[in-house]
């Protein structure tokens, strides 16, 4: 388990957007992605988390369907196919995550107390 940040950061004024995780992305984590992004990288949204990598695994699966290349998400609300707004994905960062992680938390428990 490794606390740190969940963040979105949106690429140029475009609507994609990537969701990520680092102890520390406001330093060289927008550096590193913005050296092979032609347009200018901002940092959205942070979200302290206690799992960083559980956090970002739930976020990436809730929002599969909007899923470019890699860890970056197209949040179109005028996409014909799969229209979202980001600001649903904030509010979901700031309501319910945490809680998501605490059931996932309790079911990893759960499945050792089978398993043992």
């Amino acid at each position: 388990m490794s606390a740190g940040k969940v963040y979105v950061i949106q690429s140029g004024e475009s609507y994609y957007y990537k969701i990520g995780l680092a102890k520390d992305p406001y330093s060289q984590r927008i550096k590193n992605l913005q050296t092979g992004n032609p347009y200018r990288l901002y940092l959205r949204k942070t979200h302290d988390v206690k799992d960083m990598r559980v956090a970002e695994d739930i976020l990436h699966r809730r929002y599969f369907q909007l899923r470019g290349i890699g860890e970056w998400f197209l949040f179109d609300p005028n996409h014909w196919l799969t229209p979202a707004r980001v600001e649903e994905l904030y509010f979901y960062i700031d309501n319910q995550l945490d809680l998501d992680m605490r059931a996932f938390e309790q079911i990893q428990m759960l499945l050792k107390e089978d398993y043992t």
